[in-house]
């Protein structure tokens, strides 16, 4: 069993489809637990998201429910806060990979240079030594 080292809103929202279907079934937690052979206390940690659900586990839950493990996720993924600037890079790292590998370089380091100070990056921008130092 997977020790937590911190909250995680992924294992409770899974935890917690896994307590409403569990429910559905009208199962309680001692005859999932005796199905898997743990305790019912450690069922309750899954639901709970206090511990976080081994693969093999999700797998025989599922089983037990008689649903698709994929039925779980859908729901985790509305109920978890996603980061905003996600699809930025996401749209960053498409529009990298659609660079031709032998400029890739050339970008990276205007990116680097960018990344610095502003006004450094300015104007190691403009300054034609560094423009002909990228090309290199």
């Amino acid at each position: 069993m997977t020790q937590r080292t911190e909250y995680s809103p992924i294992d409770a929202a899974l935890g917690g489809e896994l307590r409403t279907r569990r429910r559905e079934k009208k199962l309680t937690q001692r005859d999932v637990a005796r199905h898997l052979g743990i305790s019912f206390q450690q069922i309750q940690k899954y639901e709970s998201g206090a511990n976080r659900l081994p693969a093999s586990m999700l797998y025989m839950i599922s089983r037990i429910l008689d649903i698709p493990i994929d039925e779980l996720y859908p729901k985790i993924v509305e109920k978890v806060p996603t980061d905003p600037t996600l699809p930025k890079a996401h749209e960053l790292m498409e529009l990298y990979h659609s660079i031709p590998k032998h400029l890739r370089p050339i970008i990276l380091t205007a990116l680097r240079v960018l990344s610095q100070d502003g006004d450094t990056a300015e104007s190691a921008l403009v300054n034609r030594s560094t423009i002909g130092e990228l090309g290199e």
